[in-house]
């Protein structure tokens, strides 16, 4: 499954989450979505100073777990009256209340109303947290609500808070609590679990207090030029995972194993740059194989006004290695964001709506899967392998409708190390009725065309098997399953410890025939062959045979780094390796995607 983690605040990545759920859906990528949450503004600020600072900010990642919410349950709250808008509604409410008892009552009131879609355990639950918000024993009110303002205060917030109070401070275990109540997965993390405080500098010297009047700065005269992290009173950078204790993945973990980084658009000093800064992360994220995009703002947010595109990735430079991202850019933007120096490597597009800060979900998403799929997209031809890239038969059955779509989707012959029988079973039972379908089986050599099951053809003799082979090993493996396939493959399954037997095969073979070599193959079989017949020694016949001009081709395939078509690899053709019929699928809805686009801009024209 393709993974991807995108750095954020917010609101920045609203359009990044919509537009991948858009065009794959939400369980055929992992997309996590990384956070700091040292905001300290409105009602976020409020549950703070009642917990005396000793928890972190919990709007942001409210605000992502309910952006997530709304993605996977996007059908369902279609009915107003269904379970999911309603606990949907439940946490998006706003309340206002004349002080803190009115708003106690008020709260509780509220979610009376809700009481027919929770359980009895989750509805006391959420009701304990009222009462542990404004109450320090059940019926003393807490000192530090006091004078504090209760207008346009969001419910949810205080669940999070006053979860995050009760589980040791730590808002990490309230977001794992709160994703288990709305039925979602572990994909909103923090950068650290660390409660400190957020302020920064300006150019003259003069200090912001907090993270609410950085968001609204808005002067070019005094342009902020540092973050400040405040541990009480000393300046504090933690490193990234700092005081982490979460059921599910570190970030690290996380940016170890992503196949794309994205830094989100976004209010740079409040909401991105206090993530960038620990201690770390650049080297982090340098060391991360990924490959790494930085979306640029529409506009100039009011925490950077008077600053550029230009001047802002050269701030940026200062905590990311800018030569190794790819800048993406909206040409629609406001003319100071839609162009970056050429000394940055960028991709352009009308990303967004002239005259709006927000960008298209699809467009942006698009963009950046077209850059990162680019070479494969470049191919006029495909060559596809098919077990464990468009099928997988021994699936659950969310990989095997994909698997379905998948067969639906791509366009190219077959390239199978799978012999005739199984690959006509998969086409003729998942593939599209009618869907013609050249297969190169046994490795390439056997070729057929689903248009004419009966009539198969061979590519070259020059790796038979020598006659008699398969009777020298059927007595040696009685009870298996012994069977030669299109006189150049002989399979022998199902095996254990094929590693050993395959030394051992080796070892006969060698007093045999010294061309033939054993090979574990699939999950449960060794094949033997001629040492010279592979996918890769096959490749240049198929590509005079079908006309495929090698030059405009890429083969998609799941072993191109370890397995039978790590050779392929080194024919000098485009490749591109899937670890899975997810990763197949996302590839082959991309080029759909823009396939889609261009025939949609010709009809226009």
């Amino acid at each position: 499954m393709l993974k991807i983690a995108v750095f954020c605040g917010g609101t920045g990545s609203i359009a990044l989450q919509k537009g991948f759920a858009s065009l794959y859906g939400i369980d055929r990528i992992r997309l996590d979505v990384i956070v700091n949450a040292y905001d300290n503004g409105k009602s976020t600020g409020v549950c703070r100073r009642v917990f005396e600072n000793r928890i972190l900010g919990p709007s942001d990642v409210r605000k992502n777990q309910l952006l997530q919410y709304a993605i996977r349950y996007k059908d369902a709250m279609e009915d107003p009256d269904s379970r999911e808008a309603r606990l949907y509604r439940l946490f998006e409410v706003r309340l206002s209340a004349d002080g803190p008892r009115a708003y106690y009552e008020a709260a509780k009131g509220y979610l009376r109303q809700y009481g027919d879609i929770l359980d009895a355990d989750d509805l006391a639950f959420l009701d304990g947290l009222i009462d542990y918000f404004f109450f320090e024993d059940g019926r003393t009110l807490r000192r530090t609500v006091a004078g504090e303002s209760f207008k346009d205060f969001s419910l949810s917030n205080i669940f999070y808070a006053a979860c995050a109070a009760k589980c040791g401070n730590s808002l990490e275990a309230a977001m794992d609590r709160m994703a288990r109540l709305l039925g979602l997965r572990d994909t909103v993390h923090l950068i650290s679990d660390k409660s400190l405080i957020l302020k920064a500098e300006t150019r003259s010297g003069h200090v912001i207090g907090d993270e609410g009047e950085i968001v609204i700065w808005d002067d070019p005269e005094d342009k902020i030029v540092r973050a400040i992290l405040m541990d009480g009173d000393e300046e504090y950078i933690p490193a990234a995972d700092e005081g982490s204790h979460h059921a599910g993945q570190l970030v690290s973990e996380i940016v170890r194993e992503a196949d794309i980084i994205i830094f989100s658009s976004g209010t740079q000093w409040s909401s991105l740059i206090p993530t960038y800064m620990h201690r770390g992360f650049r080297e982090m994220i340098k060391r991360s194989p990924a490959k790494k995009y930085l979306v640029m703002n529409n506009a100039e947010d009011h925490d950077i006004y008077g600053v550029d595109a230009a001047e802002l990735c050269g701030v940026l430079e200062s905590y990311l290695d800018m030569d190794e991202l790819t800048v993406v850019v909206n040409e629609n933007a406001v003319p100071s964001m839609a162009s970056v120096p050429a000394k940055y490597h960028s991709i352009r597009g009308k990303l967004g709506e002239p005259g709006t800060k927000t960008h298209i979900p699809e467009a942006l998403a698009g963009a950046i899967m077209a850059d990162y799929y680019r070479d494969a997209l470049g191919c006029g031809s495909q060559l596809f392998d098919l077990d464990g890239t468009l099928w997988n038969e021994k699936g659950d059955a969310a990989e095997l409708e994909t698997g379905e779509e998948n067969l639906a989707l791509f366009e190219g012959p077959i390239v199978s190390g799978n012999g005739i029988e199984h690959i006509r079973s998969v086409l003729a039972e998942h593939a599209p009725a009618g869907k013609e379908v050249c297969v190169y089986a046994d490795y390439g050599n056997t070729y057929f065309s689903t248009a004419a099951l009966d009539r198969l053809g061979r590519l070259t003799e020059q790796y038979d098997l020598p006659t008699g082979l398969q009777d020298m090993f059927a007595a040696a493996f009685a009870g298996k399953s012994v069977k030669v396939r299109g006189d150049v493959v002989m399979t022998i399954k199902p095996l254990e410890d094929r590693e050993r037997l395959a030394a051992e095969l080796n070892e006969t073979l060698a007093h045999i025939d010294g061309r033939l070599i054993a090979r574990p193959a699939g999950r449960t079989s060794i094949d033997i062959m001629d040492r010279g017949y592979t996918k890769a020694a096959m490749m240049e016949r198929i590509f005079r045979h079908s006309g495929i001009d090698r030059d405009d081709v890429v083969f998609i395939g799941n072993e191109l780094r370890v397995g039978s078509e790590k050779s392929i690899a080194g024919l000098g053709i485009h490749t591109l390796q899937v670890d899975d019929v997810y990763e197949c699928y996302v590839y082959l809805k991309t080029r759909a995607f823009f396939k889609d686009r261009e025939e949609n801009r010709n009809k226009e024209k």
